[in-house]
C-alpha cells in the first residue's frame, strides 16, 4: 500500500519477476511484470516465486523529487553479500490496461455522466474539480441503482490519485477505488454502480490537494 501523502512510487524486487495478483484488494488475472508504480492509497498483491539465490533489494523510488528510496533487503540462506539494487534500465511495467478483473464490471450505457476537470486556481493553491473546491462545491447527485460515469480530465501538470469512497469502479477492465489521473491534459473514466446509499466522498488522495479543496461528495437522492 502507498501510504504517502503525495508521493507516487516505482517499486521493484532486484533479480525477479512478480505476479500481480490483486488491484486495490479486488483479484485480477495474474500478470507478470518487472515493476509497478502507485500512488497515494493505491494498492497491489504481487506473489514472488524466489528462484534466484542472492541478495537483493525491494526498492520504491519516489517518480518525482529527491527523496531517499525506501528499502527492504531480501536474502536467500547462505548469501551475505550487499544486496543488490534493481537494475531500473529495462523490463515490463504494469500497466492499468494490464489489469484483467475477475469479479463482476459495471457494463453498458451510463444512467448518468459527469464531465469533471481537475485543475489548480490561477490565484492562489487552491485545487478544484470542476472549478469548485470543497466545501463550497455542488454534490455529485446520483440515485442508487444507476450506472454512473465520471469523465476525469487533468489540466494541471501534476497527476492526481482519485479516490471514491464507499464503490469500487470501474477502469478499463480492472475494479479499484483509486486510479491515477495522468497530468497535461491525462484523461480517465472511471464507471460505478451506485450502490451503498449516502453521503461518499470523491477526492484526490494527494493531501495536499485535498486539504486544498480538491474533493466532491457523491450524494445519494430520491
Amino acid at each position: 500500500m502507498n501510504a504517502a501523502s503525495a508521493t507516487e512510487f516505482r517499486t521493484r524486487l532486484a533479480g525477479h519477476r512478480v505476479s500481480v495478483s490483486h488491484a486495490d484488494g479486488r483479484p485480477v488475472e495474474p500478470v507478470d511484470v518487472d515493476e509497478f508504480v502507485f500512488g497515494p492509497d493505491e494498492r497491489y498483491d504481487a506473489v514472488v516465486e524466489f528462484s534466484n539465490p542472492g541478495a537483493w533489494q525491494i526498492r520504491a523510488a519516489p517518480v518525482g523529487g529527491e527523496e531517499s528510496p525506501a528499502r527492504v533487503d531480501v536474502r536467500y540462506d547462505g548469501h551475505d553479500g550487499t544486496p543488490r539494487a534493481p537494475d531500473w534500465r529495462s523490463g515490463r511495467r504494469l500497466r492499468y490496461d494490464d489489469l484483467h478483473s475477475t469479479d463482476s464490471l459495471v457494463s453498458g450505457p451510463p444512467d448518468r455522466v459527469y464531465d469533471l476537470t481537475l485543475s489548480r486556481a490561477n490565484d492562489s493553491y487552491t485545487w478544484l474539480i470542476d472549478g469548485q473546491a470543497y466545501p463550497d462545491a455542488d454534490p455529485l447527485d446520483v440515485r442508487e441503482g444507476e450506472h454512473v460515469r465520471f469523465r476525469l480530465t487533468n489540466h494541471s501538470p501534476v497527476p492526481h490519485p482519485m479516490h471514491l469512497h464507499g464503490h469500487f469502479f470501474r477502469v478499463g477492465d480492472a475494479r479499484m477505488d483509486t486510479v491515477r489521473v495522468p497530468g497535461h491534459m491525462g484523461r480517465v473514466d472511471v464507471d460505478f454502480r451506485a450502490d451503498n446509499p449516502g453521503n461518499w466522498l470523491f477526492h484526490c488522495h494527494d493531501l495536499y490537494h485535498l486539504e486544498s479543496g480538491m474533493a466532491r461528495v457523491v450524494r445519494y437522492r430520491q
